[in-house]
């Protein structure tokens, strides 16, 4: 993942590349790559409009956006698949949603919006459909119990 520098810093780094100062200094003195301190020199010069290109403030609107329209399309992908599922059934009881549910997860969707979808309660579906891996105590039962059936044959 890449490094995340202060506001302040880059900042100062950028004022001082514009005063004039060597950017090969301020690489040996702050240990920021240069390409990262030439895009940040670039990327204030396109916000003081003496360089072409995307303002900061616009890019953060852009990256909201872009979240906003992966989120709706996985939505939309979800109701899609809904249809499918709902068009290929007959008629079904409300208390067989979760069916619906199921194969919704198993297509990728995640369980909240899949049981949202499906009309059902997400902590019946969890508790019945993705149970929770078996504790200790109830292997020990088991085996117990295994144990106890061949000793008795």
């Amino acid at each position: 993942m890449p490094r995340q520098y202060r506001t302040g810093f880059r900042d100062e780094m950028v004022r001082r590349m514009l005063a004039g100062e060597l950017v090969s200094q301020l690489v040996s003195e702050s240990k920021v790559p240069m390409q990262t301190l030439h895009r940040w020199k670039h990327q204030a010069l396109v916000d003081a409009s003496l360089a072409e290109g995307v303002h900061s403030a616009e890019s953060a609107a852009l990256r909201t956006a872009r979240k906003r329209i992966k989120v709706l399309e996985q939505k939309l992908q979800l109701v899609k698949d809904a249809s499918k599922i709902y068009d290929s059934l007959a008629v079904m009881d409300p208390k067989e949603y979760r069916c619906v549910a199921v194969e919704l997860v198993s297509r990728g969707h995640a369980d909240r919006n899949a049981t949202r979808a499906a009309g059902v309660a997400r902590s019946s579906f969890i508790k019945r459909v993705k149970p929770s891996p078996p504790t200790d105590r109830a292997i020990r039962r088991l085996l117990r119990k295994s144990c106890f059936r061949q000793n008795s044959r």
